[in-house]
């Protein structure tokens, strides 16, 4: 049996599920068989664009489907996400971007402007892109998919900088996945619906809302920015079971 990995759980899930909604953006419902196919094709885009297992991808984008692609390609293609903070200013990017030698760059084209600011002061970048490649082309030279180890890094989160410069955590494969267990210590299942209404880049938001409920088959919900009203709609509308909130500090 393959070891098991982040990939791996959507793969799981997927084949358990394929046409239940694995998230949903707005009117945007993507079900876990397609998602796990896009997935699987963007994993084998990136590394046929030259990029290697272990290698950096930078994640500066907001709640969407195109962010929860980009997380999963890069776990099946054994790159390293690191999702950069929405909320950075131009220096900090330069900092995250430059300590942990990202290679490539998604930049929502809202916050690519900053993005391409600071290009300059980041030797190991080479492509910053504002979309997804193309998935239309099935050419994918002799690029294979790598064995994944549960040990290997998957994601490089950054902390908020306030007390000194943002430092990088590593987080393995089996490390985001055992945070996933929160998921059954609360009683979540496929039958629940997840609120992601705090953002994905954070850790709140990708292990606690996305992997968690990728993990047991559940469906996420995104809000691709906090408003409250919104929030509140979706709760609704959508009939969200589970949602994190993160408290706003005192006289904020």
């Amino acid at each position: 049996m393959e070891p098991i990995h982040l990939g791996g759980l959507l793969r799981y899930s997927a084949a358990r599920t394929p046409h239940k909604p694995a998230v949903i953006c707005g009117e945007q419902v993507v079900s876990y068989q397609a998602l796990n196919q896009s997935t699987e094709a963007l994993a084998h885009r990136l590394l046929s664009k030259g990029l290697e297992p272990g290698d950096r991808v930078a994640l500066h984008w907001c709640n969407s489907i195109d962010l929860v692609k980009l997380y999963f390609a890069c776990f099946k293609a054994g790159l390293i996400a690191v999702p950069v903070n929405n909320r950075m200013k131009a220096p900090e990017i330069a900092h995250v971007l430059r300590h942990c030698k990202a290679k490539l760059c998604f930049s929502q084209p809202e916050l690519a402007t900053i993005s391409e600011g600071v290009r300059s002061e980041c030797p190991d970048l080479d492509t910053i892109y504002t979309a997804l490649p193309s998935l239309g082309s099935t050419e994918h030279g002799n690029v294979q998919l790598p064995k994944i180890s549960p040990e290997q890094v998957a994601a490089i989160l950054y902390t908020s900088g306030t007390t000194a410069r943002p430092k990088g955590v590593m987080h393995t494969h089996v490390s985001l996945i055992a945070q996933t267990g929160m998921a059954s210590i609360l009683g979540l299942n496929g039958n629940d619906t997840l609120l992601a209404a705090t953002q994905m880049v954070h850790i709140a938001g990708l292990s606690c809302v996305l992997l968690s409920g990728i993990a047991c088959g559940a469906t996420v919900v995104l809000l691709p920015a906090f408003d409250a009203a919104q929030c509140l709609d979706l709760i609704e509308r959508r009939r969200c079971s589970f949602l994190v909130l993160l408290p706003r500090c005192c006289g904020s």
